[in-house]
């Protein structure tokens, strides 16, 4: 009898350890859930630029906060059309440490940054992120061509929890 009243005893305190973890992690979950509302916006500057053949445009993206809330980590994939633009530089402007280029592909199309913030304080107000300058070497057929995020995955986080609310994509004309 003993033996199984302590079997009883140790099943009821495993159940009730479950339950108190199971307990915690929800609780865990539903704050970062709270605090991980996405609150970045990442835009093109300007939106629209209306260019000729043979001009060199400068377009910078931007991280848009919509709350004083920080962010530590920024992947930016962004795709143009290789017949109407070519890349000529991408900068990183910010203060986020370079982790993955910034580098381009001019055959593929693509522009790629990987940047991070290691230590406090984090980035937690508007700030431009790259610069990046095309030739325009043809006219676009129907009349613009487009910067695209490619999401993903373009993204951006804070410890690890994406915040990334919206991306505007860039049209040239």
């Amino acid at each position: 009898n003993f033996t199984e009243s302590r079997q009883f005893s140790n099943s009821r305190i495993n159940f009730s350890k479950k339950s108190l973890l199971f307990s915690i992690i929800l609780v865990l979950l539903s704050f970062t859930k709270l605090y991980a509302q996405p609150y970045v916006n990442l835009i093109t500057n300007p939106a629209v630029t209306n260019n000729t053949v043979g001009q060199n445009i400068t377009i910078q993206i931007v991280a848009d906060y919509t709350s004083a809330n920080p962010a530590d980590a920024f992947q930016i994939n962004l795709g143009f059309d290789p017949a109407v633009l070519q890349v000529t530089a991408v900068s990183n402007i910010s203060s986020l440490l370079s982790i993955i280029g910034p580098s381009f592909d001019n055959t593929a199309g693509t522009i790629n940054f990987v940047g991070a913030d290691l230590s406090a304080p984090f980035p937690n107000a508007d700030f431009a992120v790259l610069s990046i300058s095309f030739d325009v070497i043809s006219l676009p057929g129907g009349g613009s061509t487009n910067l695209i995020f490619n999401r993903p995955p373009t993204e951006v986080a804070s410890a690890a929890v994406s915040v990334l609310n919206t991306t505007t994509n860039g049209i040239i004309n």
